[in-house]
């Protein structure tokens, strides 16, 4: 075993430690955890001090980390992902840690930086290139974190005998936080393929590897359902983990009728980690409330009611010291629905992420177009297994995967007017079939809806 392979299965062991911590947080009291919480946020703010960047925020402000609550962070300002990378050497806390070191290490392609800290860089779906910095310690947390809803149902049920057998279709080889967390913790499992990869040999190797857990890209799930019901996709998981990408309340209702199988849809950004796992016994997400705070505002950063969706997110994560950020805008919409979780979980329950702030579609005399007014004609259009949204001056070209026939211009027509009913006048839509979709570059991921820019 040479030294890189130490070092991983090192890190390895730890994760394993941090899981029975991990799974007791779930099922902790909201006191019990919000004291967590608070005593996590005081002990980044003292780290964050010894940031420059940081440092010169927090005091401009009046930060004392010793009686500082949660519930004071509405007078923190906010950071965005402009502010990370133009100021990221300022905003590190270790001086090794500059934007120069940790794009080499991207382009060597290596693992560790020093040994202690793994560089990763975002899948860019949203136009914006960032690098991001987990130490040991919350890179662990964060793979162990992820997958404790899958062993806390697993535990409940009875579903496995034994470690499940488990297979990924993820990011292809490269500088993504999923790549990272497979090269480190995944021990060389054969069975991890590549949404790059061609569907005949993802089939094939899906097949061999007959998973009860199976880890995808969200915007796969239509496609290995398609796979199955044609023979040629012979598996049958007993839990799905669907990641990286929105997952659609539409591909959960097949995958109750296809498979039956306990949905744990994963949500994480490469500059915060983990934010959120299904639950395995309800649909929507449980927040990683243990791991980060997730203000859920609207687009003056005012909180928005239970039930009401944010415009977007303010997200401290609270393991992320290296380089942290606090109070970081993310564009992922969501809604807090304020139900208590039916597996008896003290964390937040909400619904899956409903798009980002950017997928909304802006015209020119002022109508706005919010994704759901397409999902509301594509999403619930069986014959529809795939699509892409391409706004244009007067309406939007529309992209369609079908698993069989479909009247274009009928889809078109329900198009119009949806976009007529939701302000956008004279609207003009033109629809294709086509046999597949583009995907971003990098990590690959699938760019649902494209705004004009």
């Amino acid at each position: 075993m040479d030294a890189l392979e130490q070092r991983m299965e090192a890190h390895r062991a730890r994760a394993r430690a941090l899981m029975p911590e991990l799974l007791g947080r779930v099922d902790w009291a909201r006191q019990r955890l919000d004291r967590h919480r608070e005593r996590l946020l005081r002990g980044l703010l003292n780290d964050a001090l010894g940031s420059p960047w940081h440092g010169n925020r927090l005091r401009g402000v009046g930060v004392d980390p010793a009686d500082f609550r949660e519930s004071d962070l509405p007078a923190l300002p906010t950071m965005t992902k402009t502010d990370l990378m133009e100021q990221f050497d300022a905003i590190a806390t270790d001086p090794r840690i500059t934007l120069a070191r940790c794009e080499a290490q991207l382009a060597r392609g290596g693992v560790y930086l020093d040994d202690e800290f793994v560089a990763i860089a975002s899948g860019g779906t949203s136009g914006i290139r960032a690098v991001a910095v987990s130490d040991w310690e919350d890179l662990a947390c964060c793979f162990s974190a992820n997958l404790r809803m899958v062993i806390r149902w697993a535990t409940r049920t009875g579903a496995f005998q034994g470690p499940p057998r488990t297979a990924s279709l993820t990011a292809a080889p490269g500088p993504h936080a999923s790549w990272f967390l497979r090269r480190i913790f995944g021990t060389g499992d054969p069975a991890a393929f590549s949404v790059t990869d061609p569907l005949s040999q993802i089939v094939n190797g899906l097949n061999r590897a007959d998973p009860e857990l199976l880890i995808v890209y969200s915007s796969m799930v239509p496609v290995l359902l398609d796979e199955f019901e044609t023979g040629r996709l012979r598996i049958r998981p007993k839990a799905i983990m669907p990641a990286a990408e929105p997952f659609l309340p539409e591909h959960e209702q097949v995958l109750a009728r296809v498979w039956g199988c306990a949905v744990f849809a994963s949500w994480a950004a490469s500059e915060v980690g983990l934010l959120g796992v299904g639950s395995g016994f309800e649909s929507g997400m449980l927040l990683a409330d243990d791991l980060a705070i997730i203000e859920l505002v609207d687009a003056e950063n005012r909180p928005v009611e239970i039930g009401e969706r944010a415009a977007k997110l303010l997200v401290t994560p609270l393991y992320r010291r290296a380089l942290p950020v606090i109070r970081y805008e993310l564009d992922d919409q969501l809604v807090a629905t304020g139900q208590v979780p039916v597996c008896g979980s003290g964390f937040a329950h909400t619904s899956y992420v409903e798009g980002r702030a950017d997928d909304v579609f802006e015209y020119a005399d002022g109508a706005v177009v919010h994704p759901h007014v397409f999902r509301t004609v594509l999403g619930r259009n069986a014959s529809i297994r795939e699509y892409q949204v391409r706004q244009t001056p007067r309406g939007a070209d529309v992209l369609l995967v079908t698993r069989s026939p479909v009247d274009v211009q009928e889809v078109c027509g329900s198009l119009v007017r949806e976009l007529q009913g939701s302000g956008l006048a004279g609207a003009v839509v033109r629809g294709e079939r086509v046999e597949s979709i583009e995907r971003a570059p990098g990590a690959a991921k699938l760019k649902r809806f494209v705004p004009l820019r």
